[in-house]
């Protein structure tokens, strides 16, 4: 895993100012890639790749980037893993390819010298990438089918700059950190902006599946998709079929991610996801497997540890549990806001950067069960989802019976809850099913007046119109379990799970996510998947045997960070300081007496504002972060 970067500038630069100007963009992608670092820098001054590499198959120098082929055509920065590189090599020896290394990134590198984009939708793995076409006279920038590995670019005025992080981007000289607050009313719903938004003036992240091109002749991009879960056929395979498919390819899902130079651990929870991977992977892995079971000293206990020592022993796994504190909280929330470069409200995030800082670099690829609830159900959404119209006719009617009870934060959150499963926009509908936020008491409601009125002409729910216009389904569940795939997927969890582990160096692969079982899965019927109340049906049935029936059979027990218990108590205090203080960068951004309001109703339990609060604490944070490198 690694740190990509580079420059195309308009009119070409001296090799020295670009050398130096690629350096400082390595330097702020160093804890992506602290093993090596290089660059590549075009004759003609018009292209520069920058590369940090964080070893994990092949750790000779073979493996050193930027990379070129033999006759220096193709140049590639690459971020990932491709899994299925030891079949592509074949393929690609067998048309007379050559190969120095026995890296995945050469297999990549001459994919692409091969097939060229077409390479793209051929890779099964996590990625970013750009290519170098000097055949073509272009440059390629690519993303992954679900947007595992991150990329963003800054493309104007015939210059184009990219980086794995914001960071990297402002490290280069070329952009202006200018805020751009346009995703502020997405923020305030959902925790993140969506999309190819982000929070900077003219910096956007590259979508999922997508590959942009750019043409160094015109100075001109184009972005093309060339994977959606949207075009992928219907299955007409029985669920017996189903079930037998789906457990040969996470087998060989999991297997395929095990390929390593250096030691691979699990983290195991003890719920379905993580045991799975335990068991498949204690069938390939050569040596020990490592697993990690955390406790936090601010979670309440919920027996995960006793579960997952079981399943430990049963499958013969190197164990170690470990206890996370927080102790110093705030400090983590600073690092955090850091890493993502944008205000982030995830609060998973904490106990994830946490973990691997409490590793310290023992175990640098970790593979974890992020996807299994996307990709096969596993949320009360999709239960709610599939009662179809009926709950959306008596939404009503519950709605007027629930306004008759007494005033509480239950009735709050059933209040929210009915509004969104009887709202008669399924775009509308299916983003309400995704927030704590209740479109008739709407989050902007803390911000200045200023900022309210910005916002207010912005669309909150725009993401979700969008792919909802591009859904091919009329079963809501099936389009809901889509929806997830292409939003709260890449823009919130595996954002979550990227900045906060390649904060500590630590690569960590999800098999759920496993291209070949994605595409069979999202094609079946939701009914195979979420059926009479059960969640993660088929799942459930192509484990059997194979991970023990009490953890199969036994209820969702769901990791919850307790960020409205903070929001009462140890950051109640730092909240009013940052968003409130006349002398705060964050001066300005908020409604006093709405966000006053909140914190006091929030603090007696009257109402529970919990992630409002959360989110309000995030946005203060990124703006203290923002003045102080202005100052810097």
């Amino acid at each position: 895993m690694c740190g990509i970067s580079g420059i195309l500038p308009a009119g070409g630069e001296p090799a020295e100012t670009l050398e130096r100007r690629i350096s400082s963009m390595n330097r702020s992608l160093r804890h992506r890639g602290p093993d090596d670092a290089g660059a590549w820098i075009a004759a003609d001054g018009r292209v520069a790749f920058g590369h940090v590499r964080l070893s994990i198959i092949d750790l000779s120098p073979l493996g050193h980037q930027p990379m070129t082929t033999d006759d220096g055509a193709v140049h590639m920065t690459y971020n990932g893993e491709v899994y299925n590189y030891p079949e592509l090599r074949s393929e690609l020896e067998g048309l007379g390819h050559r190969f120095r290394s026995r890296s995945d990134s050469e297999v990549v590198l001459q994919a692409f010298h091969r097939w060229g984009p077409e390479a793209f939708g051929r890779f099964n793995g996590m990625f970013a990438a750009a290519f170098a076409d000097l055949r073509a006279n272009k440059v390629f920038l690519v993303r992954d089918r679900l947007g595992i590995k991150p990329l963003h670019y800054y493309n104007v005025g015939g210059a184009l700059v990219f980086s794995s992080e914001i960071k990297g981007i402002f490290a280069s000289g070329a952009a202006p950190a200018d805020e751009d607050l346009g995703g502020l009313h997405e923020f305030l719903y959902y925790g993140n902006a969506l999309g190819p938004a982000t929070f900077f003036a003219g910096v956007r992240r590259l979508e999922p599946g997508c590959y942009l091109e750019f043409d160094l002749a015109a100075r001109t991009s184009t972005t093309r998709r060339y994977w959606s879960p949207n075009a992928l056929a219907g299955s007409t395979d029985t669920q017996e079929q189903a079930v037998s498919k789906v457990g040969g390819l996470l087998d060989d899902a999991v297997r395929r991610q095990l390929a390593s130079d250096v030691p691979v651990g699990v983290f195991l929870s003890g719920g379905i996801d993580s045991s799975a991977i335990v068991a498949l992977a204690s069938r390939h892995y050569g040596g020990r497997l490592r697993t990690y079971t955390v406790g936090f000293d601010y979670v309440a206990d919920t027996d995960e540890q006793p579960t997952a020592r079981a399943l430990a022993a049963r499958f013969g796994t190197e164990h170690h549990e470990l206890r996370v504190g927080g102790a110093d909280l705030l400090a983590t929330l600073r690092r955090l806001v850091e890493a993502h470069d944008m205000p982030f409200s995830d609060a998973a995030n904490v106990p994830l950067l946490q973990l691997c800082e409490t590793l310290g670099g023992e175990t640098r690829v970790i593979l974890q069960g992020d996807g299994g609830d996307e990709v096969f159900g596993g949320y009360r959404r999709y239960e709610m989802l599939g009662m179809g119209g009926l709950l959306r006719v008596a939404a009503p009617l519950a709605l007027a019976v629930n306004a008759l009870t007494p005033g509480s934060a239950a009735r709050a959150a059933r209040r929210r809850f009915l509004n969104a499963v009887g709202h008669p926009d399924p775009a509308i509908r299916m983003a309400l099913l995704l927030t704590v936020e209740d479109a008739t008491e709407p989050p902007i409601r803390v911000l200045s007046r200023e900022l309210r009125e910005a916002a207010a002409g912005s669309d909150p729910f725009r993401r979700y119109r969008e792919v909802a216009s591009a859904l091919r389904t009329s079963d809501p569940v099936q389009a809901m379990l889509l929806t997830d795939l292409q939003i709260i997927l890449p823009d919130i969890f595996l954002e979550k799970v990227d900045r906060s582990t390649m904060a500590m160096s630590t690569e960590i692969r999800v098999p759920f996510l496993d291209a070949d079982l994605v595409d069979y899965v999202a094609a079946l019927p939701s009914r195979y998947k979420v059926r009479l109340g059960q969640k993660k049906r088929l799942l459930r049935r192509a484990l059997r045997g194979i991970v023990p029936d009490s953890i199969l059979d036994a209820p969702k027990a769901g990791f919850g960070v307790p960020f409205g218990a903070w929001m009462r108590g140890p950051l109640s205090s730092t909240l009013r300081e940052l968003a409130l203080g006349r002398d705060s960068p964050a001066a300005g951004l908020f409604d006093e007496g709405a966000l006053r309001q909140a914190i006091d109703q929030h603090a007696r339990r009257e109402r529970d504002h919990g992630f409002l609060l959360w989110k309000c604490l995030q946005l203060s944070l990124w703006r203290e972060l923002q003045w102080s490198r202005r100052r810097a």
